[in-house]
């Protein structure tokens, strides 16, 4: 008997969305800075054991680097009350649009690696 993970072509569907221009993913990248969730969290780190994480890092070791820088930024533009249970929206924050710029970069790199729809979270 095959499994579903021997089959992986006909179970998943293939990625074939085109590159997305900056102004495109800045409306869309939310998801995709889950890759740069912090070191510990559940998505941050089930992304970044993903194979389309994994080879990108192999062939590209200046994604370390960047990635660390990622990590370290918070791209969420609003918290939760934890009393009320409501949005609280964040300050402008000056440094965002260069951190977007370099959330972009990791997508320019990462990208190519997409063989799969599943691979990027965006």
């Amino acid at each position: 008997m095959m499994s579903m993970i021997d089959n992986s072509d006909e179970v998943f569907e293939k990625y074939d969305k085109p590159l997305l221009a900056y102004e495109e993913f800045v409306q869309r990248c939310s998801n995709f800075a889950s890759f740069f969730a912090p070191i510990g969290s559940m998505v941050g780190d089930m992304n970044r054991s993903k194979p389309v994480y994994q080879s990108c890092l192999a062939d590209h070791p200046e994604l370390a680097a960047l990635a660390a820088e990622l990590q370290a930024y918070d791209f969420y533009k609003f918290d939760i009350d934890e009393k009320t249970g409501r949005p609280i929206i964040k300050p402008p924050d000056p440094q965002r649009p260069v951190m977007l710029r370099k959330l972009y970069d990791a997508y320019l790199l990462i990208r190519p690696y997409a063989k799969k729809k599943q691979d990027l979270p965006i």
